[in-house]
């Protein structure tokens, strides 16, 4: 059973929010002090949970904070041009990356690394 606030039933508390996402309680509280979620809005001292967070796609702050990157790795600028050719980033810093529907970070980073070394190798030859 989750514990949603009174009359809006799409909030969930840190523990339910834990529980659905499948992860620990200490682990939600990692990703918000690393600010891969959002705050969570607070009344009183119970903070409260978008469901949206555990959904493909998540919070907006998945879609619209982090490094843009085009299928090379390589960073894009505002006008989804790469803003170098031999510059690729990688990691769960990623525009797009939700800790909560993504797993763990760690995988997030090395699928992505691994990516980026393959362009590079790939561009080399």
């Amino acid at each position: 059973m989750v514990a949603t606030l009174p009359g809006v039933e799409d909030e969930l508390r840190i523990d339910d929010l834990a529980r659905e996402a499948g992860v620990a309680t200490t682990t939600v509280r990692l990703y918000q002090r690393r600010r891969l979620l959002p705050p969570p809005r607070l009344e009183g001292r119970t903070g409260w949970y978008g469901e949206r967070l555990l959904q493909r796609g998540g919070h907006a702050v998945h879609r619209v904070t982090g490094v843009r990157v085009d299928a090379d790795m390589r960073p894009l600028n505002a006008a989804g041009e790469p803003v170098l050719d031999n510059l690729q980033a990688v990691g769960h810093l990623l525009t797009g990356f939700n800790p909560l529907t993504d797993g763990c970070a760690e995988g997030v980073d090395l699928v992505t690394a691994y990516r980026a070394v393959e362009t590079a190798l790939g561009s080399a030859s």
